[in-house]
């Protein structure tokens, strides 16, 4: 008879923290996996945000990443310093990480070592945004080197995963000088700086409406972003999420401020701005969106003649005929849009590049060319089903051609902006009842906060965690709607792979459904001039370009995002086009220069001054109107002083 010796399981104590629900010590089965661990000791991460990255066994413990997140904690036991696991969310910075465990080795464990000091300069120089060309190949080449020290050889191999794991993040610190977690605040002037993907002097706009300067202001706000007026009235405000005054009490209204100081100055029907004299060269956009017109107007006031070609009859690209006149009039477009045709730009509306002019016809007309024809083409299913759209192609009809017909019971399906605006336009329609689905929870739809509560306020249910099982249809219409729980939205990679539960469901009457469930782009007019990858997308590299010498690309036809990213690559095409061309820089205007004053203590007392909304209420008269108002004088000169001029308190 054979002695069969059963194993024990043993029961370990850990420590549990990061940015995780509950915190503290635990007895946990070491036979466990580590995402049961986060699920059910660690009751899933803070604020439903998305697991990074796990770190098992101290700061010089292993980094637990993607599929690894389903082994057991026992196969981690022998190579702990410290019985601990901590969770880190998707808001994590591993060159921040990186600085602090080389400073942990050194300051509090005591290590002295040469490879430990060159280590440490380096992700300094990363930090601090003063690389020099070769830091990142340096840095590279430190971590491969063997080392005979343990501990040093345990630093370099986490250094080495994080490098390897997060490269676009690293070349992002030595390459862009920036940190899009906001953590290596040296990199920047402010954190709402870092935050706008335009990085607009925030701080220093502000400065200016303190003391009155609102014209000074609207200049300086369009160094970086040329449809300052435009984002006054519907930007989704990156900046205020990171405002450090939000971390105290409410965020300092920085949209509002820019909506009061470029509505007063263009008021005045005098803004004039300079531009350099013309250089020879000539540049063909396609596109009119906030990618296009950015690109046109950094290039014209360099010197170069543009031209835009549009296929709409209205110019602002999904702007214009996607966003809803509630929130952004065509009126509003139009006044900044006159300033860049101000400046020499011709657009040509009406104009579909591919129909009306071959793109080889155009392309033998300029020196180089800008791709911002953005994503007008919707993703849909079940396309035989008569009441069933698209929300872009729904939002078009409306704001472009004037639609008036709509569902009673109308469910749209989606999580982002343009479910927000499809759900509100509906119900200014007429539809008595909206109800929204989206995959995921509350906190993780991709709208911004604003508008989902302005949404709900307005009369919309929402039903979150719920994705399509099927439709009831009859004839090819259809008559509701069966929906299923969704368990997970992203793999162990945080790719989107949604995994449901097919016995969880609810269902709803309805009589038109809306898709709002992403976008692509339209490339057909290039007639395979350029490269593009297996999903039919167009490849470019890191200055913008595409596999055909001097066209560029910018905006969401790179991949969709917001309009205030688009007007941010449009100057950033500029940029590599004025370069590509032999000239020495875009001309931005004027150097304007931003107050230094000392903040006075009473900033401390000064309540927070907001924006009306009007929300929709059923019989109104004017549904479609802009909803926003703009902030009195007073109100103004009052919010501007509760900046708390982090780009002169917070510098290091």
């Amino acid at each position: 008879m054979i002695n069969m010796k059963k194993r024990v399981i043993k029961m370990v104590d850990m420590k549990l923290f990061g940015n995780i629900n509950k915190k503290g010590f635990v007895r946990i089965n070491e036979n466990k996996i580590i995402l049961d661990i986060l699920k059910e000791d660690a009751m899933g991460m803070a604020s439903e945000r998305k697991l990074e990255i796990v770190q098992i066994g101290g700061p010089l413990g292993q980094f637990v990443a993607g599929e690894q997140l389903t082994k057991q904690l026992v196969d981690y036991l022998d190579n702990m310093d410290m019985a601990t696991v901590m969770f880190l969310n998707d808001n994590f910075c591993p060159v921040d990480f990186t600085k602090f465990l080389l400073q942990y080795v050194k300051r509090e464990m005591g290590i002295s070592n040469e490879d430990l000091e060159i280590l440490s300069n380096l992700i300094e120089e990363l930090s601090s945004g003063k690389t020099r060309k070769y830091t990142y190949e340096e840095l590279l080449r430190e971590v491969r080197e063997v080392t005979a020290n343990t501990i040093v050889t345990k630093v370099k191999r986490n250094i080495k995963y994080l490098m390897d794991r997060y490269e676009g993040v690293f070349l992002q610190h030595f390459e862009s000088k920036k940190c899009a977690a906001g953590i290596c605040n040296r990199l920047f002037s402010a954190q709402c700086v870092n935050a706008c993907p335009a990085e607009i002097n925030i701080p220093g706009y502000i400065a200016l409406m303190y003391q009155g300067k609102d014209e000074e202001a609207y200049r300086l706000m369009r160094q970086n972003n040329p449809l300052s007026l435009i984002c006054g009235k519907i930007c989704a405000r990156p900046c205020e999420s990171r405002c450090r005054r939000g971390e105290i009490e409410q965020t300092v209204g920085v949209r509002a401020l820019k909506h009061y100081a470029a509505t007063i100055t263009l008021n005045k029907d005098e803004f004039i701005e300079k531009k350099l004299p013309k250089n020879g060269k000539k540049i063909g956009i396609i596109g009119a969106g906030p990618a296009g017109l950015s690109a046109a107007y950094y290039l014209a006031k360099t010197g170069y003649e543009v031209d835009i070609y549009e296929k709409y009859p209205v110019v602002g690209g999904m702007l214009a005929v996607g966003v809803p006149s509630y929130r952004l009039a065509q009126a509003s477009i139009d006044r900044e849009v006159k300033l860049i045709e101000n400046l020499g730009v011709s657009i040509y509306t009406n104009t579909e590049v591919g129909k009306d002019i071959t793109f080889e016809e155009f392309k033998e007309k300029y020196d180089s060319m800008v791709l911002a024809t953005g994503c007008h083409l919707p993703n849909i299913f079940s396309d035989h089903i008569s009441n069933l759209e698209s929300a872009i192609d729904f939002l078009r009809e409306v704001k472009l051609y004037d639609r008036k017909k709509v569902g009673k019971k109308v469910v749209v399906i989606g999580g982002g902006d343009v479910a927000m605006d499809a759900a509100r336009t509906a119900l200014r329609l007429g539809a008595e009842k909206v109800d929204l689905v989206s995959l995921e929870s509350y906190l993780q739809m991709p709208a911004n906060d604003e508008e989902k509560e302005e949404t709900q306020k307005e009369g919309i249910e929402f039903h979150n965690g719920f994705g399509t099982k099927y439709i009831h249809e009859d004839e090819n219409i259809a008559q509701g709607i069966t929906l299923k729980k969704c368990m997970e939205l992203y793999d162990l990679n945080n790719r989107f792979n949604p995994i449901y539960d097919e016995d969880d469901t609810v269902d709803l009457q309805c009589d038109h459904i809306i898709l709002a469930i992403g976008q692509r782009s339209d490339i057909s007019y290039l007639e395979s001039a350029v490269q593009v990858d297996v999903k039919g997308r167009i490849q470019f590299g890191k200055k913008q370009d595409t596999s055909l010498e001097g066209v560029y690309v910018a905006g969401d036809i790179g991949g969709p995002g917001s309009a205030i990213k688009a007007i941010a690559e449009g100057k950033k095409a500029a940029e590599n086009i004025d370069r590509y061309l032999g000239g020495k820089g875009l001309f931005i205007g004027d150097e304007i220069e931003v107050p230094v004053f000392q903040s006075h203590y009473s900033i401390w007392d000064t309540e927070s001054k907001t924006e009306q909304v009007e929300l929709f209420t059923e019989g109104c008269g004017h549904a479609f109107e802009e909803n926003r108002t703009v902030l009195s004088e007073t109100k103004v000169r009052s919010e501007a002083l509760r900046c708390m001029r982090c780009d002169r308190n917070s510098k290091q």
